[in-house]
């Protein structure tokens, strides 16, 4: 791993390409994605040519939109929710607050002892 100082002097950075082109375990990785990417069900090009297809004899398809576009900021960001979550969550401390400090009025904490 290199530090950002390190990529500008030259004959580190001459080095570090080197051994990566030079490394026989990042030439056998590079030839498996080759071949994975070769030999995967659908190549790329026919992707691009059955999807142009689609587009000429379809045009626009706002069936395959995503529905989020849609969204308003509230519903896009889940703010409803985390408000909901804000307010169950100030309600239950106060109520621990005001549950503790009943508990602390009930019970006495010292205990007074009348002077004769």
């Amino acid at each position: 791993m290199l530090s950002k100082a390190d990529l500008l002097d030259r004959d580190v950075m001459r080095n570090a390409v080197g051994n990566v082109l030079d490394d026989e375990k990042y030439r056998k990785a590079a030839h498996r994605i080759r071949n994975l990417l070769a030999k995967r069900p659908f190549p790329a090009e026919l992707e691009l040519i059955k999807t142009v297809e689609l587009a000429a004899e379809f045009g626009e398809m706002p069936e395959l939109r995503v529905a989020g576009r849609k969204l308003g900021v509230i519903a896009y960001y889940n703010l409803d929710l985390i408000l909901l979550l804000l307010f169950v969550s100030a309600a239950s401390v106060s109520f621990l607050i005001l549950l503790i400090y009943r508990l602390f009025a009930i019970i006495p904490l010292s205990v007074k002892v009348k002077a004769e």
